[in-house]
């Protein structure tokens, strides 16, 4: 059952397990910070969300390095948050089902600029990533 042999086709189901091996991680900040290291080697970015109650634009970027990022670095992905309550969320759609591989680390950072990081004010805005 649950294979169409007529045309070559398997049925599979996802089935969640309780274990690290294979399960994604998913880390938060509630305006703690405007930048963090989530993984210092090599890891998939499969989400990530954001808000910014700023009057201006802010962008969510996510850098290919296993550090914090750092004032002038640009990031792989730079996503725009609107101003005031703007809020983003950026799943599968874009990262795919595997997600990204970033092959260095994973870090994030919010940013005034889209091109290189320059740090935003951490009380205007929350992010959360999942990443494996």
């Amino acid at each position: 059952s649950g294979e169409d042999q007529t045309n070559n086709l398997l049925a599979v189901q996802i089935k969640p397990i309780a274990a690290s091996t294979y399960s994604a991680t998913s880390t938060s900040n509630l305006g703690a910070a405007t930048a963090a290291n989530l993984k210092a080697a090599t890891g998939n970015v499969l989400s990530c969300y954001a808000t910014n109650t700023n009057a201006s634009v802010r962008y969510f970027q996510i850098h290919n390095k296993a550090s914090i990022p750092l004032a002038g670095e640009a990031p792989v992905y730079s996503f725009i948050i609107p101003a005031s309550s703007g809020m983003i969320v950026v799943g599968n759609d874009f990262f795919g089902a595997p997600g990204i591989n970033f092959s260095t680390g994973i870090g994030y950072a919010i940013s005034t600029t889209a091109g290189t990081y320059t740090a935003a004010t951490a009380g205007d805005h929350m992010s959360a990533v999942t990443y494996i």
